[in-house]
């Protein structure tokens, strides 16, 4: 693989690598770079890799290539405190007299900090309201204008990224400065490296982010901050439809009549604003031109009506997003991401599917002869350290008996290996309830639920505690690592498939069929292999680990794309008894 990068490093172009894992992909692309001399931007999916890369792979690679280049992190600019919003902060708890343990926390770190990085305060959410007032919202940044703009951490923070040879930034900042990137301040010059690590992501990333959206905690933010000049009270009839609800819907009668209603609070406050503005260089002027951006995005959300853009809603349980986006990246990437600079690396543990490379090249608009493609296998031994077990008498995930079968499997596999498990769900809501009555069941071993504390306290426990379990999903599924005797079971409630009647889901549905392609392979089956994979994938991270993989799911014995999915999964021993899943892990626990 590092030859690969050297080369693509030395002409110039695309390369794309699926490297499986312990294959050391991350130092197979930094040492090549190092040893080039040249600037290295790097992004990721996950802060976990982010984290590994810069505490971890960067200095070793450094010192296997002799080379000592320059390296940082550079987050989006709502990770950092803002030094006149923190003054404003501080004046007024003064006044107040009035500290709860929340803003003591703030007050202690801000006093010594040198990065400015709010994930710096340990078991403070960075949604928490504290936080959020330090944070000073883009439309309103007075950029060189500001006093402090000399002390700023965005702005020392941006300095470093210019001037470092490795910047590590993810995905979605990536897209963001691809998109304003015509005022010089771009990430990326015309011959620097890019290197999309975990670019299984990019499709789904590019698309969310190449489109127009306009959140209810924007429409907060703004109301908050009119609230704060003009002493108005805070609208909260268009946060109705957010409760009791988790999902993501296509615009109906009812979420457009929240953007009519935004549209009318927003312009009422932009009068109010109007009124006592006194033009020029007035304050007031950056609040109204940020509630003009966000009515003139409503409204282009609303009217936007064609086949090649999909309007939908997402709904979460203390906000909603409303988006516009692109149906099909592949006519706009190309030229935004891969031909910008001199050479670009895609990589990640999972980017072939039924036919090799074909659907990831399809989706971010890269031919044949655009690209380089290599596949460089894992060197563990899966076969001998691995068992893969389905569950062939278990009743279908859709089906009710799911529910009450599924935890009584969970148990005894759990107990067959002493704890050691990670059991993975493709929803929350399942999660929930299967945790449930197994931590009913179950008391000899630690047992954690995703959501009881951070993802990063949690995964350091479990890492920590030999016996433990951890219920989780989402961000689990990959980048993380847990290497040795704290995991050696890994099991899935089923096969990941997007939901159906997701409105992205249906649009690509319709795409596929006007370019004359299997709908359900192309959308649905390509991205739940790659998902599985990389699920599968958190069980052996190095050539001492062993362990069993089960997926609760018997379609893949039951289906026609059942065999696809096995044949995805071939390096894995295949076992079909309960007993002989059992014993492997009995007897591994035992020696």
């Amino acid at each position: 693989m590092a030859c690969e990068v050297a080369s693509v490093i030395s002409r110039g172009g695309v390369l794309l690598v699926e490297a499986g894992p312990g294959t050391g992909k991350s130092l197979a692309y930094l040492i090549p770079v190092f040893l080039s001399g040249a600037r290295v931007v790097v992004s990721t999916a996950t802060k976990n890799l982010q984290g590994q890369l810069i505490s971890k792979d960067i200095p070793l690679a450094s010192l296997i290539s002799g080379t000592n280049p320059a390296a940082c992190v550079l987050k989006g600019r709502e990770n950092y405190l803002c030094i006149e919003r923190f003054k404003s902060f501080a004046k007024r708890g003064q006044e107040n007299l009035f500290y709860d343990q929340a803003t003591d926390e703030i007050f202690k770190w801000a006093s010594y900090t040198h990065t400015g990085d709010i994930e710096e305060i340990r078991g403070l959410s960075k949604y928490s309201r504290p936080l959020h007032e330090l944070i000073m919202p883009g439309p309103l940044c007075k950029g060189p204008k500001c006093k402090y703009f000399k002390d700023c951490f965005v702005q020392k923070i941006r300095a470093k990224a210019r001037a470092s040879d490795v910047v590590i930034v993810n995905h979605a900042l990536l897209m963001n400065d691809l998109i304003a990137g015509g005022d010089g301040s771009s990430l990326l010059c015309d011959n620097d490296i890019l290197v999309l690590d975990e670019a299984h992501r990019i499709p789904d990333i590019a698309t969310y982010h190449l489109g127009i959206r306009v959140s209810l905690a924007e429409v907060q933010s703004f109301f908050n901050e009119v609230a704060i000049e003009l002493k108005v009270g805070l609208p909260r009839r268009v946060y109705s439809l957010a409760e009791d609800r988790n999902n993501r819907c296509a615009l109906d009668d009812n979420t457009l009549s929240v953007l009519d209603n935004i549209i009318l609070d927003v312009d009422g406050l932009i009068h109010r604003l109007q009124s006592v503005s006194g033009g020029g260089m007035d304050p007031q002027k950056d609040l109204i031109e940020w509630g003009e951006d966000i009515i003139s995005r409503c409204e282009t959300i609303k009217t936007t009506s064609s086949q090649a853009w999909v309007r939908f809603v997402d709904i979460q349980t203390s906000n909603m997003v409303f988006n516009l986006s692109p149906v099909d990246v592949s006519n706009v990437l190309p030229e935004l991401l891969f031909y910008k600079q001199h050479a670009t690396i895609l990589t990640s543990a999972t980017l072939t599917t039924r036919n090799g490379f074909d659907s990831l090249t399809r989706r971010i608009g890269l031919g044949k002869d655009d690209v380089k493609e290599v596949v460089v296998k894992s060197p563990f031994d899966y076969e001998s350290n691995t068992r893969l077990f389905i569950p062939e008498s278990l009743p279908e995930p859709g089906d009710d008996r799911f529910i009450t079968a599924a935890p009584s499997l969970i148990i005894r596999l759990i107990r067959a290996n002493k704890g050691k498990a990670l059991i993975l769900f493709t929803s929350y809501a399942r999660l929930q309830i299967i945790s449930d009555i197994v931590i009913n069941q179950v008391s000899d071993y630690p047992i954690y639920v995703q959501g009881m504390q951070s993802n990063t306290e949690l995964l350091n426990r479990f890492r920590d505690e030999e016996d433990s379990i951890l219920f989780a999903t989402g961000a689990f599924w990959e980048g993380i690592d847990v290497e040795g005797r704290s995991l050696s079971l890994l099991i899935i409630d089923k096969i990941p498939f997007a939901v159906p009647d997701d409105p992205i889901i249906r649009a690509r549905y319709n795409l596929a069929n006007q370019q004359g392609l299997n709908p359900f392979e192309e959308v649905q089956l390509d991205h739940a292999i790659l998902i599985l994979k990389q699920g599968l994938g958190r069980l052996i991270r190095s050539e001492r680990d062993r362990g069993a993989l089960v997926i609760l799911d018997s379609r893949i014995f039951n289906r026609s794309y059942g065999k696809v999915i096995l044949n995805a999964l071939s390096r894995y021993t295949l076992v079909r008894s309960l007993k002989e899943i059992e014993n492997f892990l009995q007897y591994q626990t035992s020696s």
